[in-house]
């Protein structure tokens, strides 16, 4: 690592280990608390004032506890993004011999506001990357992966919701998930799951019985609980929704820390050539090199797997899946096949699923599936 870079790298790497440990008390946190409200409303009596207290308690626990989520995806993303920025310094080389002494280079909060921008104004990663002086990295296969990465919607969060519910489906069974990333979000969110869910149903089956059940209640009472319960509901839809979403991004979309990785090169090299320092990035050229062929394999098989379920279509509307894998198997080369296994098998399934167009993504993964098995 050079040496102007320790200072500002130490600290990071402890940024890195108290949000760890803010993680670790916040889910203690809400263990604990779960524990204590089980407790408390299980003590509570069966007379009317008590099915409305474990009516709205559960109601509004399960309200906090998806806004403890809310903050801990918040950290998970501030983490992904802290080690992206390390692996960023621990990668980085230039020559200074000839400039004198330099001194610590901190860039950490200019980083930040750049990416920050980058979110609202797809472009500007890209009229950076024209603008920087760079060693040994081909500007125009970054420019191509990075316009997967950036803007308000990146093309790489496409149809986010379903791809995260299927991550979360695949931790609530126990199921082993394919990624690069890190392992520990989808557990996390899946216990969170558990125990909103737990208590919204609990307040929701309370609130049947004091609507459908009670009579001895005000009508104006059984309305302001079915309004809450009705409100809770919708919230927790919405929430949800951007969790799943939020799960894939940190995953396999754009907040993972190889996407981050990327849209800090662009903005580390700028802060670097002003001081007149062209950076070389480790490693960075090759493994471009390899997401871009991967990419364009993926985008090839896709294009052709979708062209050929078009044709039979067609010729027979109502193709079973096993006639269209075997329609398909027949109509792609081997060549082609051999190139997607491999890519596959460096880099997951799921990354297939970004170039298939909703209506093919299970028969086109189907049809994946079938070439990974040895004939």
């Amino acid at each position: 690592m050079q040496k102007e870079n320790i200072r500002e790298y130490t600290s990071i790497k402890e940024e890195i280990m108290s949000i760890k440990n803010c993680i670790t008390n916040y889910i203690g946190y809400v263990l604990g608390g779960t524990g204590t409200a089980v407790y408390a409303l299980s003590s509570i009596g069966q007379a009317p004032a008590g099915y409305f207290g474990i009516a709205y308690t559960s109601l509004v626990l399960s309200v906090i506890i998806s806004f403890v989520l809310l903050i801990l995806l918040y950290k998970f993303n501030s983490h992904n993004r802290f080690v992206a920025y390390c692996k960023i310094l621990s990668h980085e080389r230039y020559d200074i011999s000839e400039k004198g002494k330099v001194g610590q280079l901190l860039s950490w909060e200019i980083t930040i506001e750049k990416l920050t921008y980058s979110d609202l104004k797809a472009d500007l990663l890209i009229d950076l990357i024209r603008d920087i002086h760079v060693d040994d990295l081909e500007e125009d296969k970054l420019i191509f992966l990075l316009s997967d990465y950036t803007g308000k919607k990146p093309k790489k969060d496409r149809n986010r919701f379903i791809k995260g519910l299927k991550i979360l489906m695949l931790s609530l069974i126990g199921r082993k998930i394919e990624t690069q990333s890190w392992r520990f979000p989808p557990i996390i969110v899946a216990m969170f799951l558990l125990l909103c869910g737990g208590f919204l149903g609990v307040g929701l089956y309370e609130t049947t019985v004091v609507v459908f059940r009670l009579s001895n209640i005000e009508l104006i009472d059984k309305l302001i609980l079915i309004i809450v319960a009705a409100f809770v509901v919708m919230a927790q839809i919405f929430l949800w929704w951007r969790f799943t979403g939020k799960l894939y991004a940190l995953m396999e979309g754009s907040a993972t820390v190889e996407g981050f990785f990327w849209r800090f090169i662009p903005i580390r090299a700028k802060f670097l050539n002003a001081y007149d320092i062209t950076p070389k990035f480790l490693f960075a050229n090759e493994r471009l090199n390899v997401l871009i062929q991967k990419r364009e394999t993926f985008a090839e098989a896709a294009t052709k797997i979708q062209q050929l379920l078009k044709q039979l279509e067609q010729k027979k509307p109502i193709a079973t899946r096993a006639e269209k894998i075997d329609y398909v198997n027949d109509g792609t080369t081997p060549s082609l096949k051999r190139r997607v296994v491999d890519a596959l098998q460096a880099g997951g399934e799921t990354a297939i699923e970004e170039f298939l167009d909703n209506p093919y993504v299970n028969v086109g993964k189907a049809i994946i599936k079938s070439w990974l098995k040895p004939e």
